[in-house]
């Protein structure tokens, strides 16, 4: 039994997951999401309707170099957005680029704390918004997002990401690929 407990361990830390990460859909993520947090709707992530709260995860066919230079002081501003906090932090055994910004909409101000991460082919947004007034899930949020975990091998299926169907029989359409909540053909 030891020996069988031992292999588990090993196996949750060899692969960076527990029996507590969820899949992503519609991404090669998975992630903890925070307690009363449940798959969201129209966005591959979770949400908690009751905290007015989300989280959503992005994978973007840009290195995360270029994704990254758009997230300067002046672009954030530019976008309405107030910087709060930005580090290179280690993550998963690499480093990814952490963000924290304020934000007002229709008289409401939420914060955002965004994590980006990946290759030079691909960036990897993960970005958690909340509203002042529920600023007590904070920590949850930015532990959500550290536990993100991408895996290459993951398989996707873009029509579970959506919750609409699109008829193509008959047509020369083919299902090319997902991005945030839209089919691609």
């Amino acid at each position: 039994i030891k020996a069988f407990i031992f292999r588990i361990i090993i196996a949750q830390i060899a692969f960076g997951q527990s029996e507590n990460h969820v899949i992503v859909t519609g991404t090669k993520c998975t992630m903890i999401p925070p307690k009363g947090f449940i798959a969201a709707t129209g966005i591959s992530g979770f949400q908690n309707k009751h905290l007015n709260a989300s989280i959503a995860i992005l994978e973007i066919p840009l290195s995360v170099q270029e994704f990254s230079e758009g997230f300067a002081t002046e672009g954030l501003s530019a976008k309405g957005m107030t910087l709060v906090d930005k580090a290179i932090i280690g993550f998963d055994s690499s480093e990814a680029l952490y963000i924290k910004v304020s934000q007002s909409a229709k008289g409401i101000t939420y914060h955002k704390q965004m994590l980006v991460f990946g290759d030079s082919l691909k960036a990897v947004l993960v970005i958690g918004v909340y509203p002042e007034k529920n600023k007590i899930i904070e920590t949850d949020i930015h532990n959500a997002l550290l536990s993100t975990r991408y895996n290459e091998s993951q398989n996707i299926n873009p029509l579970e990401a959506v919750n609409f169907m699109i008829k193509v029989n008959g047509t020369e359409f083919k299902l090319v690929n997902y991005f945030t909540g839209s089919l691609i053909y």
